[in-house]
């Protein structure tokens, strides 16, 4: 009888491979967002089959469908922020964005998905970490169109300047947006990002920040930073002049997520003489004429 004996303890356990001990709570962490922090206990599997049924009635009692759902859209946000190498601040504010707009009914999503991503895509912009829309597609299942279309809804309701404590936040109580220091902030993560995970040298991610920031400001036939960006990167790995620091087209697409044709036509014009004269550092004029588009 003494196995049938329930023990009111704390469920604290051992993890560690260590001598002596290490407790640890056994259960999830606590989710502020929801209504019962997600401390709820929730029923498991068992060998007769009788959890899956419990489960099921548990479910359908005691958790409301907007619980449901929300518990369901934070596990893919996670989900999400882990693919995309995120923080965990990041994505609680991501949460509580897309628990705000879920709750206003003011923006008429396709999906749940489309609107958790969207949700991301805003944050990860107002923290100053953005994630370009075929990042983000990459890692969700959600079309290009859909997302964008939250985005832009999300954005003409006026979410992004519910942002607390971001620069999108400071930007809206503080002043007019700065939109030239926005596109080089941006150009600037996105360089330093893509260019350690092309396992480019530091010096040369400097020569491309400032590669990128000259072509915005030189074409302007393009508005999308990313595509100045990958460019720039390339550019910097052929000013070089060392074969180990090029890096071909198709690495920079594995990388960025930006068409071979797109990144050939922006490094084209940014060689351009009259372009490349203003483009281009002054230490590395010389190289222009080696680079290969």
């Amino acid at each position: 009888m003494i196995g049938q004996v329930i023990s009111e303890e704390s469920e604290w356990r051992t993890f560690s491979d260590r001598r002596g001990e290490d407790p640890n709570r056994v259960g999830g962490p606590e989710i502020g967002l929801l209504a019962d922090a997600g401390l709820a206990t929730l029923m498991g599997d068992s060998p007769d089959g009788m959890g899956s049924s419990l489960a099921k009635l548990q479910n359908s009692s005691a958790m409301s469908k907007n619980h449901r759902q929300l518990l369901d859209a934070f596990r893919k946000s996670s989900r999400i922020a882990s693919l995309l190498d995120l923080p965990r601040s990041l994505t609680d504010r991501s949460d509580a964005l897309y628990k705000a707009v879920l709750e206003s009914r003011a923006v008429r999503h396709r999906g749940a998905d489309a609107l958790m991503a969207a949700c991301i895509f805003m944050v990860c912009k107002a923290e100053g970490v953005p994630r370009t829309l075929k990042e983000m597609t990459a890692v969700c299942d959600v079309a290009p169109k859909d997302l964008a279309r939250c985005f832009k809804e999300m954005k003409r309701e006026g979410f992004h300047k519910t942002l607390v404590g971001t620069r999108a936040h400071a930007h809206a109580h503080g002043g007019p947006i700065d939109k030239d220091e926005d596109h080089a902030d941006e150009l600037a993560s996105y360089v330093a990002r893509w260019g350690n995970r092309l396992r480019l040298p530091l010096f040369l991610i400097e020569v491309a920040k400032e590669v990128a920031t000259r072509t915005q400001a030189v074409l302007t036939k393009s508005a999308d930073p990313s595509s100045f960006a990958g460019a720039a990167l390339y550019v910097a790995g052929q000013l070089s002049g060392a074969l180990h620091d090029r890096r071909s087209y198709e690495q920079i697409e594995a990388e960025c997520h930006i068409a071979p044709s797109t990144l050939r036509s922006v490094v084209v014009d940014i060689l351009r003489p009259e372009h490349a004269a203003r483009i281009v550092p002054a230490s590395y004029q010389h190289m222009v004429t080696k680079v290969t588009p």
